[in-house]
C-alpha cells in the first residue's frame, strides 16, 4: 500500500508528464525509477501547484475587494507551509508584502527536519531583531560557528533572494567586525508593525 506521500509523487509525476505532453516512454517519467527520483520538471510543477494554491486561499480573504483606484484591500495571511519555497517567490506570488515568522514551539521531530536555510529565514523574519545582525548572533541562535555551516547556506543557489524577501542583506567581510545581516530600507522591521496592512506572517507547521 503507497502512502499519502508516495501518492502525492506519483500524482505530481503523471501530472508532469501530461503538462508536458509526453508518453510514458519518455522523460521525466522514463528517468525516474522510483517516486522518490528527482526530477528538474517534476519539482518545477510541484512547486508550482503549491504557490497556485497558496496564491488562490489568500485570495479567500481581502484580495477581491477593489477600491475606486483598481487597489485591493489588505489584509494579515498567516502561512504554514515550507517557508524556504516560500521566501524564494515571494514578491512573484504576494508583491509588496513582508514576512514575520513566529518563532514557535516545534516539535523535536520537525525540527531535527528542518534546513540550516529555514532556520535561517525563520530566525532573521522574527520580529525585534535588530537592523544589524552579525554572524555572532547566528552562531548563537544556531548553538555552532557560523564559519562551521556558512558555506553551505551562502552558495546556495537562491540566497541572495530568500535573504533579500526576508529583508535582510547578507554582508561577507573578513577581518574586523566579521561578516553580518544587514536590514534593507522598507522591510517590516525597518518599518516598524504594519497592522494589518501589507503583512505575511509564517508559522510554524
Amino acid at each position: 500500500m503507497l502512502t499519502s506521500t508516495e501518492e502525492w509523487a506519483y500524482a505530481i509525476s503523471e501530472n508532469s508528464q501530461g503538462v508536458k505532453r509526453a508518453s510514458a516512454t519518455e522523460p521525466p517519467l522514463a528517468s525516474m525509477t522510483s517516486s522518490g527520483s528527482g526530477s528538474d520538471d517534476v519539482r518545477r510543477i510541484r512547486e508550482g501547484h503549491l504557490l497556485r494554491w497558496t496564491k488562490q486561499m489568500a485570495l479567500r480573504g481581502r484580495s477581491r475587494e477593489f477600491d475606486e483606484n483598481g487597489v485591493c484591500g489588505t489584509q494579515k495571511l498567516v502561512v504554514t507551509s515550507d517557508l524556504t519555497l516560500l521566501m524564494g517567490n515571494l514578491q512573484r506570488v504576494f508583491p509588496g508584502a513582508h514576512v514575520r515568522s513566529e518563532d514557535g514551539p516545534v516539535k523535536h521531530e520537525r525540527h531535527k527536519k528542518l534546513t540550516r536555510l529555514h532556520r535561517l529565514l525563520r530566525y532573521l523574519s522574527t520580529p525585534g531583531l535588530p537592523s544589524r545582525v552579525d554572524t555572532e548572533q547566528i552562531s548563537g541562535h544556531f548553538g555552532r560557528r557560523w564559519r562551521g555551516f556558512s558555506a553551505d547556506l551562502t552558495r546556495h543557489k537562491n540566497f541572495t533572494t530568500l535573504v533579500a524577501n526576508a529583508g535582510w542583506r547578507y554582508v561577507g567581510k573578513q577581518g574586523a567586525g566579521g561578516a553580518y545581516f544587514e536590514r534593507l530600507d522598507g522591510s517590516l522591521g525597518d518599518r516598524g508593525a504594519l497592522g494589518d496592512e501589507g503583512e505575511l506572517r509564517a508559522e510554524p507547521s
